[in-house]
């Protein structure tokens, strides 16, 4: 399904309510730059950084300030390349491979790109942030040993299955490196709704409990 406005105006708020949406900017990849401990993630982190034009700048072979630049100033191949560096930073610290980053482009992105051209975006994201497979291999073995992921705020999920079969493994794997960096955003959200609870009731009638807030977030 492609990430296109339409589907949003879709959902519509019951009369009475008001549906409300917060993002938290570049939200997973500032655990990710956490967790990995990548030192490029890291500076990237800081205020006033781009970490898209960053690795767009790095996948194109531009300048990253000019890119930022261009970028902001709306034109249209500072843009695409801008976008291109979005769709390597968050699809590629998952361990995605190419021909799945290459769907993820064309389909949710709407950004035509070629095999090689994924390929390409992989290599890069790889040689750009090399604590990311370092932590990979350390949250796998920290997983297998325990037999379970857990989030920064100390949420858990369990890993049932072979470690040794190939299938099941990966799986278990995946879970292992996505559970952190995922779920400690589904955290924040509980954190979210935990804080707002009371200030929306007391400023908003329509909000009138925390499963309706939990819907909406």
């Amino acid at each position: 399904m492609k990430r296109a406005k339409d589907f949003r105006q879709i959902i519509k708020a019951p009369p009475g309510y008001v549906l409300c949406e917060w993002d938290a900017a570049g939200q997973e990849y500032r655990w990710m730059a956490i967790e990995s401990e990548d030192t490029t993630m890291l500076t990237l982190c800081e205020p006033g950084q781009d970490p898209h034009a960053y690795m767009g700048a790095e996948v194109a072979h531009r300048d990253y300030f000019e890119l930022i630049v261009l970028s902001k100033g709306g034109d249209a191949e500072g843009k695409n390349i801008r976008q291109m560096g979005k769709v390597g930073n968050l699809s590629c610290q998952y361990r995605i491979g190419a021909k799945k980053l290459w769907v993820t482009a064309n389909v949710q992105f709407g950004m035509p790109i070629s095999m090689e051209d994924a390929q390409h975006i992989l290599d890069t994201y790889h040689r750009t942030y090399p604590g990311v497979q370092q932590y990979w291999q350390r949250q796998i073995a920290k997983c297998r040993r325990s037999g379970y992921a857990e989030t920064l705020a100390g949420r858990r999920v369990q890993l049932k299955g072979s470690w040794i079969n190939r299938q099941t493994a990966w799986q278990l794997e995946s879970s292992a490196v996505n559970f952190p960096i995922q779920g400690i955003g589904a955290d924040q959200k509980y954190l979210a709704i935990k804080v707002l609870q009371n200030y929306l009731t007391s400023t908003a009638g329509a909000f009138t409990s925390s499963c309706t807030m939990a819907c909406m977030l």
